[in-house]
C-alpha cells in the first residue's frame, strides 16, 4: 500500500516549479528540445537519488537486495540526485544536439525551488535537524528526529531553505549574461558550499567516511570541483576576449 507523504508532495511541487522555470528561460528555437532535456535531468534526479541511497547503506541492501529498486519505500540521497541530474542532462543534451553548457545552465534553474522545498520536507520527516535547545530559548522550535520524538531544536531546515532561496536567487541574477556554463558551475558551487556549512550544525546521525560525516566530505569535494570549474570558465572567457 502506497502512502502519500508531505516530503514527496513538496519534492514533486519543487520539481514542477523547476520545470516551469526552465521552460520560461528557454531561448527561441530550442523550446521542445531543451524542455525534454530538463525532463531527462529530472529522471536522473530520481534514479541517482535512489542509487546513491543504496550505495550509502551497503550493509542493509546486501541483506535485502530485493528492496534496492523499491523506491516507494523511501530513501533518497541528495548527492546521488545531483550527480544523476547532471549525467542525464549531459546524455539528453548530446542526444538532442543541444549546447551542453547552455543546457546545464537552463537545467540548473530547477535546483532553487526543488532544494528549498526538500529542506522543508526534511523538517517534516525529522531528518537533517539541528541541535536541541532549552524550552523558551531564542529560535527554539519543536522538531522531530528520526525516531519520531519531538524536541525543541534550532530550526535548521527552515533556515537552510530560506537562505538557499536567497543565495541561489542572487547567483541566478548576477550570472544572467555570463559565459555559458558559468551559471551552472556557480549555482552548484554555492549549493554545495551551503550544504557543507549546514552539515556542521546538523545533529542527526550520518554514515561516516573515515570518521568524518559523509555529507560534509562529499559537499567539500563537490564544492572544490565546481570552484575549479568556475575559475576555468572565467579564465577561458578572459582569453577569448583578449583574442578578439
Amino acid at each position: 500500500m502506497l502512502t502519500l507523504r508531505l516530503f514527496s508532495v513538496l519534492a514533486g511541487f519543487g520539481a514542477a516549479i523547476g520545470l516551469w522555470r526552465v521552460y520560461r528561460s528557454i531561448p527561441a528555437g530550442v523550446e521542445s528540445r531543451q524542455w525534454i532535456c530538463a525532463v531527462f535531468a529530472l529522471l536522473g534526479v530520481l534514479t541517482g537519488a535512489r542509487v546513491g541511497y543504496v550505495l550509502a547503506h551497503p550493509f542493509y541492501y546486501s541483506l535485502h537486495p530485493e528492496q534496492a529498486g523499491q523506491f516507494w519505500l523511501g530513501g533518497f540521497n541528495a548527492f546521488g540526485a545531483f550527480a544523476g541530474a547532471v549525467f542525464f542532462a549531459l546524455l539528453g543534451s548530446a542526444a538532442l544536439r543541444l549546447n551542453v553548457l547552455s543546457a546545464l545552465d537552463s537545467t540548473s534553474r530547477m535546483l532553487l525551488p526543488t532544494a528549498a522545498l526538500i529542506w522543508l520536507g526534511l523538517w517534516y520527516e525529522g531528518v537533517a535537524y539541528g541541535q536541541t535547545l532549552p524550552s523558551g530559548a531564542f529560535l527554539s522550535y519543536p522538531a522531530l528526529d528520526e525516531t519520531g520524538m519531538l524536541s525543541n531544536r534550532f530550526p535548521l531546515q527552515l533556515v537552510a531553505a530560506l537562505s538557499l532561496l536567497l543565495l541561489l536567487g542572487l547567483i541566478e541574477h548576477i550570472t544572467q549574461f555570463k559565459r555559458p556554463g558559468f551559471r551552472f558551475s556557480l549555482v552548484s558551487l554555492v549549493f554545495f558550499t551551503h550544504t557543507l556549512v549546514f552539515s556542521l550544525f546538523r545533529a542527526d546521525v550520518v554514515f561516516p567516511i573515515r570518521g568524518i560525516r559523509s555529507d560534509g566530505v562529499l559537499s567539500l569535494i563537490f564544492a572544490v570541483a565546481f570552484a575549479l570549474l568556475s575559475v576555468l570558465l572565467l579564465l577561458t572567457s578572459d582569453q577569448k576576449k583578449r583574442i578578439k
